[in-house]
């Protein structure tokens, strides 16, 4: 058992529904150290509004937000809290919702709306563009609920992955790779981070691969080179059916219609996604 933390505490005392998934346990992780920083954050998917009580007394500094589809959820703005009503994926709710906020971003946007695959999809593509740098954007629920579902929100959150490590074509020195010139789909620059939990993900925000701070210096960019110069070694060589394999599963890899990231980039593995695909046609 784990020691309880403060964020454990309110949320016993509060009780919102998300408290039996266990979802504060890492929240902990990656706000626990955020507590008295954050000035600003969105909730999607207010319902009774006992989790943006929890949000208010665990961000003492922070001006806390919600939206929702239910009309009825209007009510919690005599609570004391702004709270927009409209569908999340829309831009003109987003824009209309951060004019009555006064505001153009925040530092935590929380996606706990509708639960389903391609909502979640398309709140993330409408709300991760105001998302401040160095913010963390979080999808609760996000769970395989049919191996039938032609969107799946997890295939699609995996594929953040492939942004994250990308390395251009014909770049040789990935260890000193200051930048990625040429790319300017932003969820290839501008996600440095992603955690995966059950039924929970953090997406972290900022510049890739800029917020690497060591390798703009040029005392630290060339120690893995340095290193192997020392040791008298080479790089281990590329197994000659590398590159085929990978254009092969990259061609055939993944179903329609999910996809953040350029084909180019995500190099999507041949086998799990292939199946699942394969096993739709068949109505299996």
């Amino acid at each position: 058992m784990t020691e309880k933390t403060d964020l454990d505490h309110i949320a016993e005392r509060i009780r919102p529904t998300k408290i039996t998934h266990d979802y504060f346990r890492y929240y902990w992780i990656h706000f626990g150290n955020r507590r008295h920083t954050v000035r600003s954050l969105l909730e999607i998917g207010v319902q009774s509004g006992r989790s943006l009580k929890v949000w208010r007394e665990f961000f003492p500094n922070a001006t806390i937000c919600g939206l929702d589809y239910d009309p009825g959820c209007a009510r919690l703005n005599a609570d004391g809290f702004a709270v927009e009503i409209g569908d999340s994926r829309n831009p003109a709710v987003a824009r209309a919702a951060l004019e009555r906020f006064g505001r153009t971003s925040f530092d935590i946007i929380i996606d706990d709306g509708a639960h389903h695959p391609q909502a979640q999809i398309g709140t993330f593509r409408t709300w991760f563009p105001h998302l401040a740098e160095g913010g963390v954007y979080v999808v609760e629920d996000v769970a395989q609920f049919s191996r039938y579902d032609r969107v799946d929100a997890l295939d699609a959150f995996s594929e953040l992955i492939y942004g994250i490590n990308h390395v251009p074509d014909g770049s040789t020195d990935w260890h000193a790779l200051t930048t990625l010139e040429g790319v300017a789909n932003p969820f290839v620059r501008q996600i440095v981070g992603i955690s995966f939990y059950r039924y929970l993900i953090f997406i972290e925000k900022g510049r890739n691969p800029e917020d690497n701070r060591y390798l703009a210096d040029p005392a630290f960019n060339r120690l893995d080179l340095e290193a192997q110069r020392e040791a008298g070694g080479t790089a281990p060589p590329t197994p000659s059916d590398w590159r085929g394999w990978r254009n092969l599963s990259a061609h055939l890899g993944r179903r329609l219609g999910s996809s953040f990231i350029p084909r180019d980039i995500r190099r999507p593995r041949l086998g799990g996604s292939l199946l699942r695909a394969v096993a739709r046609r068949l109505g299996l």
